[in-house]
């Protein structure tokens, strides 16, 4: 406590004992066994580089310390710490990231596995903040961190198993660096060596670098080169698209993609590729989507692959504005209507690619091409086609229709919804009772979202009409509300399940829902020894808000 309060003094700052204040400090920080001591010296390190007489010392002293430290510590825990500390510094100065990266990275060279992921994890996290220094802090490593990593990873210093993290960074500088010379030059330099020579053209890239090869084979590399296509800034990419979406095609079709769960998928890849395309080649794009995976769907090898493609190849076509996005999406419609059941399901759940939000790659944050309001269009356009397909298919393809339309309004924005009340509140009730867990959750999802919060006090922000709507549907709602409320292995179906119930009778009318008091009362008492104590907690409210129901 009381380094801290010397530290936040601007006069002893500036003092000649100041480098020993921080030497100080940052021993503290090394030698302390409390977690809780070198959480508290490392917010002091932070704000010391911050501050404008803290920042060079922090360079000259800190820094070092804490890197000498990273190094012969043999303790995991300590050495996480250390990380810590460095990237909490290095977020708020490039100047300590610049002098910490050689470092960084030779340690990489000499660690072990786990080690390994603890520096590429500092390294992430100085680049994941955003602030205004961002962009020197990607510059910073786009010119000393990134060409290391990747020598690394050629030389398989680097392993298999650390590949992902590798492409985090990469994608997250690629994100930071605005188009400009930068970015285009590190894109080149990735790009000629992990993507195969006939997916890029050569004459716009740096082809010296292609003589460095790669021990590991191409597909190990993947998640890198799927980080670069989702990051990289249409300019950039312009000159490959066409010849990286051919490559890309085969791989997602197959049912390839990137083995890293929390990177960006080959669909994410392909999806951002199609994004970033040039005008004039889209009609061709196009015409291979629909000739190998719509046309060619019943000869596929791995239809859900091919069907998933499709989903990300329009999803890409969607955020640009592209007209030619309708005939695919005709497409995904016609196919949930295949003679193959497994082809017309996997169609259905495509439509959660469709609409969903992927702020790391089909994004502006990562260069991508996002008209304003697609997403809303997409919902007025899909909404009345895939109602009518529910009401006029059969019986077993009725639950495909209504997981579309949980997809799509999942990711539209609730007052759009609002405005088509009367079409959408009876295919959320038939949600609601739908087979499908995921469906079911969905529905549950948006239909409370419209609800009021129960109790006394609580304003009736529901959109207006809702409750006459709800009330017309009550005979179906209240028992698919019930037997949602006792799903078994579903603890977020049933908790949402009795929060719909809490709200119902705030807002319909008293002579619809008495009938239903005894039953709710008695089904909902089930709930009380559930082993869920957020299931029980509610069921209990439920319970009481219901009783209170009477005549």
């Amino acid at each position: 406590n009381i380094l801290g309060e010397l530290t936040c003094e601007p006069k002893l700052l500036e003092a000649p004992q100041a480098n020993e204040v921080v030497k100080l400090l940052t021993n503290t920080f090394l030698q302390a066994k409390n977690p809780a001591v070198r959480e508290s010296v490392q917010g002091q390190l932070q704000k010391l580089a911050v501050s404008e007489a803290g920042g060079p010392l922090i360079i000259s002293s800190a820094v070092p310390s804490l890197l000498d430290g990273l190094e012969s510590t043999t303790d995991e825990a300590m050495a996480s710490d250390c990380c810590d500390g460095i990237s909490s510094i290095c977020c708020y100065s490039p100047e300590a990231l610049q002098s910490s990266i050689p470092v960084l990275v030779r340690l990489l060279e000499s660690s072990g596995t786990e080690k390994q992921a603890v520096l590429l994890l500092c390294l992430e996290k100085s680049i994941t903040q955003s602030d205004e220094q961002l962009e020197a802090r990607a510059k910073v490593l786009a010119q000393k961190g990134v060409p290391a990593l990747l020598a690394q990873v050629a030389n398989g210093t680097v392993g298999k198993e650390r590949i992902g993290a590798v492409a985090a960074i990469i994608g997250a500088v690629l994100r930071a660096l605005p188009d400009g010379p930068e970015h285009q030059e590190l894109v080149s330099h990735i790009l000629s060596r992990v993507a195969p020579k006939d997916w890029i053209d050569s004459t716009s890239l740096d082809t010296s670098a292609m003589q460095i090869d790669s021990q590991l084979p191409k597909e190990d590399m993947q998640p890198i080169l799927c980080a670069v296509l989702c990051a990289a800034t249409s300019a950039t990419l312009k000159p490959h698209s066409l010849s990286l979406f051919k490559g890309l095609l085969p791989g997602n079709v197959a049912g390839a993609s990137c083995q890293d769960p929390n990177g960006q998928t080959e669909g994410e890849a392909i999806a951002s590729v199609v994004n970033k395309v040039e005008k004039e080649k889209l009609e061709e794009i196009v015409q291979i989507t629909h000739s190998e995976l719509v046309e060619g769907m019943g000869q596929a090898a791995n239809p859900r692959a091919a069907c998933a493609t499709l989903a990300w190849v329009t999803r890409g076509l969607l955020a640009l504005g592209a007209s030619q996005a309708t005939k695919l999406a005709d497409s995904l419609v016609a196919l949930m209507e295949h003679e193959d059941l497994s082809i017309a399901k996997t169609a259905a759940d495509a439509y959660g690619t469709l609409a969903q939000r992927t702020p790391l790659s089909l994004s502006k944050k990562a260069h991508a091409v996002e008209k304003n309001l697609w997403r809303q269009k997409l919902f007025h356009r899909e909404l009345p086609r895939l109602s009518k397909g529910y009401q006029t298919t059969a019986k077993e393809r009725k639950g495909m229709y209504l997981t579309s339309l949980a997809h799509i309004l999942r990711y539209t924005d609730p007052g759009i919804i609002a405005l088509e009340l009367n079409a959408v509140v009876p295919l959320l009730v038939q949600a609601v009772g739908a087979e499908d867990p995921l469906v079911k959750f969905a529905a549950l999802q948006l239909l409370y979202g419209f609800l009021p919060s129960p109790g006394p006090e609580s304003k009736d922000t529901s959109p207006e009409g809702l409750g006459l709507m709800l009330g017309a549907h009550i005979s179906t709602l209240v028992p698919s509300l019930l037997v949602a409320s006792a799903l078994k292995g579903e603890v977020q179906v049933r908790c949402r399940a009795l929060d719909c119930l809490c709200s119902i009778p705030g807002l319909v009318e008293f002579h619809k829902i008495y009938p239903y008091r005894a039953q709710v009362t008695r089904d909902v008492a089930k709930g009380l020894e559930d082993h869920k104590r957020a299931v029980r907690s509610r069921a209990a409210n439920c319970r009481n808000i219901w009783y209170m129901v009477s005549s």
